[in-house]
């Protein structure tokens, strides 16, 4: 499950158990590209991925859509932020966005830390 909130400028996903391709396609790609649409051409998207204590991974179907996204958007991020407990999934899914996109990405234990940062201007 996903669950979305935007504060401020930052779009924030909290991923709890499986996450699906269904979960991915109908929040995290849905919410991205409404905010693509306010967004003016020069800025670029901050977004805030929690990982609970209780997920347990991504379907195959969801990285392959990540891969695809990621590669179709690489410019439109400017910083990525991910936190949680789950230090190897956080240090892949890195590793994978870091090939995909143009923007920051940080890993953090605490997601208040992880959002100071996302709030700070390059």
């Amino acid at each position: 499950m996903i669950i979305f909130k935007k504060i401020n400028d930052v779009l924030f996903f909290t991923m709890s158990g499986k996450i699906t391709d269904e979960d991915y396609k109908k929040v995290i790609i849905q919410e991205i590209e409404k905010e693509k649409e306010i967004l003016k051409d020069s800025e670029k998207l901050k977004l805030a991925i929690v990982l609970s204590d209780d997920f347990q991974g991504v379907s195959i179907k969801a990285v392959i859509d990540d891969i695809i996204y990621g590669f179709k958007n690489r410019n439109n991020f400017y910083k990525i932020g991910i936190s949680g407990k789950h230090y190897k999934i956080q240090d892949q899914l890195v590793k994978l966005a870091n090939t995909m996109v143009s923007g920051e990405m940080k890993v953090y234990d605490d997601s208040e830390e992880m959002f100071k940062w996302l709030k700070e201007n390059l």
